[in-house]
C-alpha cells in the first residue's frame, strides 16, 4: 500500500501584471479555513520572518499569520532569508503570539548576482552587507558566485539543523543541482 502525504500550500501569490485576481478568498485564512471545513489534507502557509512586504508592520503580519494558524494551518514555510537571526527572532515572535506549529524555514541558494539582488527586492527581504559586498566584486564571475551562494547556504542550514528547526524548504528556481549540493554536504 501506498503512503501520500498532502500538503496543500494556501498562499495568494503574486498578483499578476495584468491586475486580474480572483477575489473568491481575499485574505488566505479565509482560504485555509474552506479548506480545512471540506477535506482532511494538511495545510502549509506563508511566513514572513521580516514581514511581507505590503504589511503595516511585522508585528501586524504576526497578527495576521496568527489568524492563518487559528483557521488550521498545520505548518508554516518560511519566505526566504539570508540572515538566520532574522528567521530565530521570527519563530520567537510566533511563539509569543502562541503559534504552535512548525515554521520551516526558507532557504534560497544564490547561483548569480542578478538573481540574488532581483530576489532580494521582489520579497523585500535584507541582503547581509558582508555577502552582497563579496559578490558584488565578482558579480560577472558565474562560477564565483555560485560557488559562494552554495557555502552560503550551507552554512545557513548548517546553523538551522543545529538548532533544531523543522525542516527545510528550498527556493530551487529551477536550479536543483544547487540544491543537491547543499543536501549532500549537511546531511
Amino acid at each position: 500500500m501506498e503512503t501520500f502525504v498532502m500538503i496543500l500550500n494556501a498562499l495568494r501569490g503574486d498578483i499578476p501584471e495584468d491586475g486580474n485576481i480572483c477575489n473568491d478568498f481575499k485574505y488566505a485564512y479565509e482560504l485555509v479555513n474552506c479548506i480545512k471545513k471540506q477535506s482532511s489534507l494538511s495545510v502549509a502557509v506563508a511566513g514572513y520572518p521580516e514581514g511581507h512586504k505590503e504589511a503595516e508592520s511585522l508585528a501586524k503580519d504576526i497578527d495576521y499569520l496568527k489568524k492563518k494558524v487559528d483557521c488550521g494551518a498545520d505548518v508554516i514555510y518560511t519566505q526566504l532569508f539570508f540572515d538566520n537571526n532574522h528567521f530565530f527572532s521570527f519563530v520567537d515572535l510566533c511563539i509569543e503570539k502562541g503559534i504552535d506549529v512548525p515554521v520551516v524555514p526558507g532557504i534560497l541558494p544564490v547561483t548569480s548576482f542578478k538573481q540574488l539582488e532581483k530576489m532580494a527586492s521582489l520579497c523585500k527581504v535584507e541582503i547581509p552587507k558582508d555577502f552582497h559586498q563579496k559578490l558584488e566584486k565578482h558579480k560577472d564571475d558565474k562560477d564565483y558566485i555560485k560557488k559562494c551562494g552554495i557555502e552560503y547556504a550551507i552554512s545557513q542550514c548548517e546553523i538551522l539543523v543545529q538548532n533544531d528547526i523543522s525542516g527545510l524548504h528550498f527556493y530551487t528556481l529551477n536550479k536543483s543541482k544547487a540544491v543537491s549540493e547543499i543536501l549532500s554536504n549537511i546531511l
